[in-house]
């Protein structure tokens, strides 16, 4: 039997619910270009400028996405991009580590397993 995926609704309150236990300061749905996607959450702390996004797909995320994601390093003045996905294609993974993109992977089934958020420690 299959385990139940939490929907992008489920993952979004537990989001919400570490960031206000833990007093962070965040916008939601921030547009930076009108060709791209809204940064579904963005924290600013006291030392850098932080976005999660969420890529909850039934496939695993193209490698493509990560040079996606990289424009949001480059050219808007992000330090790090918290990516939240079900499963991530291996090529995507190695780009990230060859390349020391600034991005940091959450699946989905860390939300269910983990007794507490799996966000602690990457803000």
């Amino acid at each position: 039997m299959c385990p139940k995926l939490l929907t992008n609704e489920e993952i979004e309150e537990k989001i919400k619910d570490f960031l206000a236990e833990y007093n962070y300061q965040y916008s939601e749905k921030v547009v930076v270009q009108k060709k791209l996607k809204a940064i579904d959450y963005a924290i600013t702390t006291a030392d850098s400028k932080v976005a999660i996004m969420l890529f909850m797909w039934n496939r695993s995320v193209p490698y493509d996405k990560v040079y996606y994601l990289e424009e949001y390093l480059n050219k808007y003045g992000i330090d790090k991009v918290i990516l939240i996905c079900r499963q991530i294609s291996p090529r995507a993974k190695e780009i990230i580590r060859k390349e020391k993109i600034s991005i940091e992977i959450i699946f989905e089934s860390d939300f269910r397993t983990m007794k507490n958020s799996p966000l602690i420690g990457k803000l």
